[in-house]
């Protein structure tokens, strides 16, 4: 999308265009869950949430991490390179990234996805071999970044931020554990939920007002 707005035709009064580079949508009810890049069609957000670039590795399948008892760590390491974190695969692929502070500016800011920083893909691989030497020869099948979205108190921004327009955004990076909650309580606000219907932290420390009513 490129933009959102109100429409502003009295024969469609009350709904939201939607401006893609395939035309232009016409909703009764938009929901924005771009994250980093939520500020791009919502600039009220703009100096409440942050785009973070982050780089991860993935390792073709590695028989022996299927015999750990945990699937997933987060670690602090050297160098500055915090915010490590890694997650055994089913099938025994390895997942591992982070180290952010390795590019300029810890790519705050950042919403270049299409690059790869080569410092942080040389850590990572260092990483794996000198943190899991039993490992052995660990080859990497795919290597991506993506763009984080962070918000200045570390607590998500979900609710109505204009007549007709939702937002889910600011995961500061744990949107797996909190997106299937955020996606129920935005469909449920959608539909026109009592606010008791809806979950607390939804309705309290997620809520976007907290940042719109500065």
């Amino acid at each position: 999308a490129e933009s959102v707005e109100e429409h502003t035709d009295s024969e469609a009064s009350g709904t939201t265009l939607v401006t893609t580079d395939r035309g232009v949508l016409r909703a009764r009810s938009v929901v924005v869950c771009t994250n980093g890049w939520a500020a791009e069609l919502l600039p009220e957000l703009a100096e409440h949430l942050v785009p973070c670039r982050n780089q991860v590795v993935m390792t073709a399948p590695v028989p022996a991490a299927l015999a750990w008892q945990v699937g997933a760590l987060s670690v602090d390491s050297d160098v500055g390179a915090r915010e490590l974190y890694m997650i055994r695969r089913p099938d025994g692929r390895l997942c591992l990234g982070g180290a952010r502070a390795l590019e300029p500016g810890a790519a705050v800011g950042s919403t270049d996805d299409a690059s790869l920083n080569a410092d942080v893909g040389a850590y990572l691989r260092r990483f794996l071999r000198e943190a899991f030497p039993r490992l052995g020869e660990v080859r990497i099948e795919a290597e991506w970044t993506g763009v984080l979205g962070f918000t200045r108190d570390k607590k998500p921004l979900v609710g109505l931020v204009r007549p007709n327009v939702f937002v889910g955004v600011g995961f500061c990076g744990h949107g797996m554990p909190q997106c299937t909650g955020v996606g129920k309580a935005l469909a449920q606000m959608v539909a026109g939920a009592d606010d008791t219907e809806v979950h607390p932290f939804v309705r309290g420390a997620a809520d976007v007002g907290r940042v719109l009513s500065k």
